[in-house]
């Protein structure tokens, strides 16, 4: 979609403003040449390939006017069914493409091209979630078209207000459906329906494809019934699996203080008197900011950003597991001896992928992982050689120091209940031999991934945003909880933002000429 808002910034009547358009588009390419750079890199590292993204064996199948009905209008992922607001919003595209063409082109040209490319793609649906994940990006850029029917508010009949407002509340009501349900609950009881009779096992893909078309497998009409039966997916009943059960009241009155101060601030920015507009205000249309707080608020935000990442990347370099190795002699036989060499290092992860000549290494990973929620977690590891993973007195995987298993890669897996907290974690590993022509190799390999309760069955690697190299104190467990949602760039954005907003000319009028 880059292109679509590098042509945005292009489009202008004036050969003036073309030229200022292609001197905002270098600017704008900056930065993302930045992310592609990082992107290949990281491509590179993981696959050995700038182009390796992880999806090179994965297509574009799904017959198109299959995926585009899909996306818009199945039961299971139509997003009209799951953003009713959009209905309302389509309503006034032709208003809003005469007051605002380049912004309505962006907009739409942004839609048509993500309908384009994810009609097509084999997993349209995108897999388990509350509604259609693909589309969920464009869903804000389309409700800008609802600021024209809002910005004439007072001049709309009747009816148009009625359709609005409907539209909205059925929005609201919806996202309660989801909200109120465990993410994968209703997902979990019917994903082998389909397909259970057919006297084979389908792929999973096959049959969540078939649920996608069947109104009775919808989650809008599953979720209802746990709802009614009192299911209810309450963040207050699972709050001591997140903080100490101390923190209750402190939490709620904070976010009850917050709610407050937001609602008086909105109710005095409604009650405030227009000012007498200056002739830079009074040439702006209805919502546009001054050009000079734009510009101030872009650079407060980039900076308030770039201070923030800085301490967060500063504080969480701290975190990981101390990670020991013996070096051996070259032979089988030397491992007996004393290690000709050790050393141990802060990692980052469990995570070994290599080949490496001459003795053999042992490695061992110590430190403590902190267990987000209370359930039952899926651990997995893809291994070469002897291996034992320990939480605290429990073993979870194990890869015995037998060529039996260790001669070829394994997959392990172990599932284990634990109550949310920190626990002690200790990884032992001893590669695989390979006698070579001229000298002896030793394959180094081992992944390890976990699933965490209510996150769905994809495997993760085990960050070290979760790993600490000793047990953690408030200050450590609070910097990692920043980094680990993110919630210093979210309230930096909004403050900007927010600023941007109290800075615009919200109504701007003409000011009057005095009589003499």
């Amino acid at each position: 979609v880059v292109p679509v808002f590098l042509a945005t910034l292009w489009l202008a009547d004036s050969l003036s403003a073309w030229r200022n358009g292609l001197a905002r588009s270098g600017f704008f390419a900056i930065p993302l040449a930045c992310v592609a750079l990082f992107i290949a890199w990281t491509n590179h590292l993981r696959s050995g390939s700038i182009l390796g993204s992880g999806y090179q064996g994965e297509g574009f199948s799904t017959p198109f006017l299959t995926g585009l009905f899909g996306l818009l209008f199945s039961p299971s992922r139509g997003v009209f069914w799951f953003s009713p607001p959009l209905i309302a919003a389509l309503c006034y595209v032709v208003c809003f493409h005469r007051r605002h063409p380049r912004l309505c082109f962006a907009v739409f040209a942004t839609v048509a091209i993500k309908l384009f490319v994810f009609s097509k793609w084999w997993n349209w649906f995108g897999g388990w979630s509350w509604g259609s994940r693909f589309l969920l990006p464009a869903v804000p850029l389309v409700m800008l078209v609802l600021l024209e029917p809002l910005s004439r508010w007072g001049q709309l009949r009747r009816m148009e207000k009625t359709l609005i407002a409907a539209a909205c509340a059925a929005g609201i009501v919806v996202q309660l459906c989801g909200l109120f349900v465990p993410p994968n609950q209703f997902h979990n009881n019917i994903q082998f329906l389909a397909g259970a009779g057919s006297g084979r096992v389908q792929p999973l893909a096959d049959r969540e494809q078939l649920l996608m078309f069947s109104p009775p497998q919808s989650p809008l009409t599953g979720n209802w019934p746990i709802i009614t039966h009192g299911q209810l997916d309450w963040f207050a009943a699972r709050f001591d699996q997140f903080f100490p059960a101390r923190l209750v009241l402190p939490i709620l009155a904070t976010l009850g203080i917050m709610l407050v101060v937001s609602a008086l601030g909105l109710v005095f920015l409604c009650m405030r008197a227009p000012k007498e507009p200056t002739i830079v205000e009074s040439g702006l249309r209805i919502g546009e900011p001054k050009p000079s707080v734009v510009r101030g608020a872009a650079w407060v935000l980039v900076g308030l950003n770039a201070i923030l990442l800085a301490i967060l990347t500063i504080g969480i370099s701290a975190n990981g597991v101390w990670r020991f190795e013996e070096k051996y002699g070259p032979l089988p036989g030397d491992e007996r001896r004393e290690p000709l060499a050790q050393w141990d290092f802060l990692d980052s992860c469990v995570f070994l992928d290599e080949t490496v000549y001459g003795g053999r290494t042992s490695t061992q990973w110590s430190g403590w992982l902190e267990v987000p929620v209370s359930g039952v977690y899926g651990f997995y590891a893809v291994v070469s050689g002897a291996l034992e993973f320990r939480l605290g007195e429990q073993v979870v995987l194990s890869n015995p120091d037998d060529p039996r298993f260790t001669a070829a890669r394994r997959s392990l897996r172990g599932d284990v209940e634990l109550r949310h907290g920190i626990y002690p974690l200790h990884v032992s590993y001893s590669p695989v031999h390979e006698v070579g022509d001229r000298t002896t190799r030793w394959r180094r390999q081992i992944h390890l991934y976990w699933t965490v309760p209510g996150g769905g069955e994809y495997e993760q690697i085990i960050g070290r945003s979760w790993l600490y190299p000793r047990p953690p104190g408030p200050a450590r467990r609070m910097i990692t909880e920043i980094y680990r949602l993110k919630v210093g760039f979210v309230i930096v954005s909004l403050l900007a933002l927010w600023w941007v907003w109290l800075h615009c000319a919200l109504r701007p009028r003409v000011a009057e000429p005095r009589p003499n």
